[in-house]
């Protein structure tokens, strides 16, 4: 069975935002995903746009490598 990944991000600055982000993995985990939280505000999310290192379909472990984590 193929799995989709779900991608989280990008987040403002401040505790409440890494709380928030803290509980987004845990769910996305909770269900059977592999979460890729995306920092870095509009230059993390660069990455995704056409022609950009993420865009396309990717594993989990390719997505946290081309984004640094």
């Amino acid at each position: 069975m193929v799995k989709t990944i779900l991608q989280v991000g990008p987040l403002q600055r401040g505790q409440a935002n890494a709380a928030t982000l803290a509980i987004g993995v845990r769910l996305v985990n909770e269900i059977g995903f592999d979460a890729v939280p995306v920092g870095g505000g509009l230059r993390g999310s660069a990455k995704f746009e056409l022609r950009g290192p993420a865009n396309g379909l990717h594993t989990a472990a390719q997505l946290k490598t081309i984004m640094g984590n």
